[in-house]
């Protein structure tokens, strides 16, 4: 993942993030292939991005990697891609985010296959729709 800033015909090259692990990423074509949102939090622009590996980066957007460009916020355990199948499992797609009125941010991330972990949460049974 990388940050540009533009000025007149130029491009320059302003931040990246590349994982820790991106040697074994590369062998398996389990690039960062999705969309990152960016959302504000406490006074700061995070964004969340992901890839075919299935596992989920939270960053700053100040310092996406940290001073050595591959220690992110938090990257979590595999959700997705167990088979390490590059062609249908894994993070697929754009990022969304929303506030809830609690102020409980969201992140809604698409997975192909099944997931890799079980959900510990249960939010009870789905709505009645009338």
């Amino acid at each position: 993942m990388e940050a540009y800033s533009s000025s007149g015909d130029s491009l320059t090259l302003k931040d990246y993030y590349t994982p820790s692990n991106h040697a074994w990423l590369t062998k398996r074509d389990l690039d960062m292939n999705t969309t990152p949102v960016v959302f504000p939090y406490k006074g700061r622009d995070l964004l969340v991005a992901s890839g075919k590996e299935g596992r989920y980066f939270l960053m700053d957007s100040k310092s996406l990697g940290g001073p050595d460009h591959q220690t992110p916020l938090y990257r979590s355990p595999l959700v997705s891609n167990k088979n390490v199948n590059f062609q249908t499992e894994g993070t697929w797609g754009s990022f969304a985010s929303w506030e809830d009125k609690d102020g409980t941010r969201w992140v809604l991330a698409p997975i192909g296959g099944p997931v890799a972990v079980d959900f510990p949460v249960s939010y009870g049974p789905p709505p009645m729709v009338a």
